[in-house]
């Protein structure tokens, strides 16, 4: 099996919101756990609904912009009988099975932005798929260099979960470098590491805050 380079197309699931870092306290970190568990429930059910015809999403993407790496995608509407809208930036990391079926690939990681009433700020969420080996959680590496060490909060049926809140200085060290490291490990506690393409992240977070200070 070969690893697939990221492709600017994203399933509505990806719209999801993320957590924790920089905040203090331990009522802050639970209500920020809270918060995530019940996005991660809400992304759960988006997926399930675009799965099902009978039930399928009607919250459909007003507008998607691509830039390279990044995507944005603009919702609004009803899903499940919820009112839902807002917009989020995200990029993802693809698993191909071979060379001849360079249409069929398994989404293996989905780094997702957007912005928070609980945060006031842009917050982010890594999902991987299930079977990640829980205890280590996930590291977040620029340059081959600095790194950020982030716990899974949460899993579900899509995946585990980990998040981070975009204070200034992680913003700028996205907008400044070309590539991201992921690094996990498998339930064999074998590291794995990801690449996540940084291009086109700069345009695409100053057209999300636009749209936030729109809103």
């Amino acid at each position: 099996m070969m690893f697939a380079r990221p492709e600017p197309r994203f399933a509505a699931f990806a719209m999801v919101i993320g957590l924790l870092w920089g905040l203090q306290g331990h009522s802050a970190h639970a209500q920020v756990q809270a918060q995530v568990k019940a996005q991660a429930k809400a992304q759960a059910k988006a997926q399930a609904d675009v799965q099902d015809p009978q039930t399928a999403l009607a919250a459909v993407a007003q507008e998607r912009q691509e830039f390279q790496a990044w995507q944005l995608a603009c919702f609004k509407g009803q899903q499940g009988g919820e009112a839902r809208a807002g917009c989020s930036i995200s990029t993802r990391f693809d698993l191909q099975a071979s060379a001849d079926q360079a249409d069929q690939r398994n989404t293996l990681l989905i780094f997702s932005i957007t912005y928070s009433p609980a945060t006031a700020g842009p917050v982010g969420v890594l999902s991987l798929p299930l079977g990640v080996y829980l205890p280590s959680g996930l590291a977040l590496v620029f340059g081959g260099s600095q790194s950020l060490r982030l716990p899974f909060e949460t899993c579900n049926q899509t995946g585990c979960h980990a998040g981070l809140l975009l204070n200034p200085e992680l913003d700028e060290l996205l907008q400044d470098g070309q590539s991201l490291e992921v690094m996990f490990q498998d339930e064999r506690q074998q590291t794995i590491k990801l690449p996540l393409s940084l291009k086109g992240y700069t345009a695409a977070s100053q057209a999300l805050a636009l749209r936030q200070a729109a809103s």
